[in-house]
């Protein structure tokens, strides 16, 4: 196991920790005597000034996220709900960089599941996105986006990514780094990037492959304790390179030869998929699929 995700699994803990520890009740005390939540709601619009890209970092510490495409007359809408006795929110553009989410003051005690942040993004341009988030329930649909590169940080959450539709652009770089979560991806397919890196703590990783896959994709996996899922389209060839200590590869359909398995269409398919797996104390199943989701256009 590498010192990355070493250290995913140790921060996986603590966060899951902190995310479950005191109570929940929404009159516990928030250190300030009263034990009152103040709910506020900010909302934010920002019109199209000619921009071709941006970067936009997330930090969101807790409630409900969701990520998608917006309109083209505006270069990002967001609504925020928050509890203001706990949270400072933090919002920000200046030169192509947009920066949103909540600073945290005060967990204990608190109801967080009532707090969001919905935003919406600009689908002609070009977006680096950076998101992070710890106990959250997120659902970040990226189908209709330009995206130029992701990198998505999870800690004691619950995660549905899609791609929905085909990538317009070639991304140069997605990086999944999943803590003590349930992570779902769909349509990876459609993300339209040549490498994919998923490096998992402790939970359960369910990784759909279904979409266009414009080229050849190189994914590799590192992972602690948990649960990998790999949705694999039967028309794509795939090879699967495993690594790690205890961890056994379960599905029909593939042939081993050593620590190597191949789909048995692997030399003749016009699309492949390599993955580079390295975990340790886990099961991996591979599941076949009819490539459904495939976005051709």
């Amino acid at each position: 196991m590498s010192e990355a995700v070493r250290t995913l699994l140790i921060a996986s803990v603590v966060t899951l920790f902190v995310a479950c520890d005191g109570p929940s009740e929404a009159g516990a005390s928030n250190g300030n005597g009263n034990g009152r939540q103040d709910w506020q709601t900010l909302s934010l619009n920002r019109g199209m000034a000619g921009e071709q890209q941006m970067r936009v970092d997330v930090e969101y510490g807790a409630g409900k996220l969701s990520v998608a495409a917006g309109t083209t007359e505006q270069l990002y809408q967001a609504r925020l709900r928050y509890d203001a006795s706990a949270f400072e929110p933090v919002t920000s553009y200046s030169d192509g960089l947009l920066q949103i989410g909540m600073k945290d003051a005060e967990l204990r005690g608190r109801k967080l599941e009532a707090g969001s942040l919905d935003l919406q993004l600009n689908p002609n341009v070009a977006l680096d996105l950076d998101l992070a988030f710890g106990a959250a329930e997120a659902k970040i649909e990226l189908g209709g986006l330009r995206v130029r590169s992701l990198e998505i940080s999870t800690g004691a959450s619950k995660t549905d990514l899609a791609f929905s539709q085909l990538n317009p652009i070639a991304a140069e770089r997605v990086v999944l780094q999943v803590g003590a979560a349930q992570f779902m991806a769909t349509g990876l397919g459609n993300a339209n990037t040549g490498t994919l890196s998923v490096e998992g703590g402790v939970g359960d990783i369910d990784l759909d492959f279904t979409g266009a896959l414009p080229s050849d994709m190189n994914i590799s996996v590192e992972m602690g304790l948990g649960h990998l899922t790999l949705r694999l389209p039967r028309e794509v060839g795939v090879r699967i390179q495993k690594d790690g200590i205890l961890s056994s590869i379960k599905g029909a359909g593939l042939v081993q030869r050593g620590d190597v398995y191949y789909s048995p269409d692997y030399d003749s398919a016009e699309r492949r998929l390599h993955f580079d797996v390295d975990a340790a104390f886990n099961a991996i199943s591979v599941v076949l699929v009819d490539n459904d989701q495939a976005d051709v256009q």
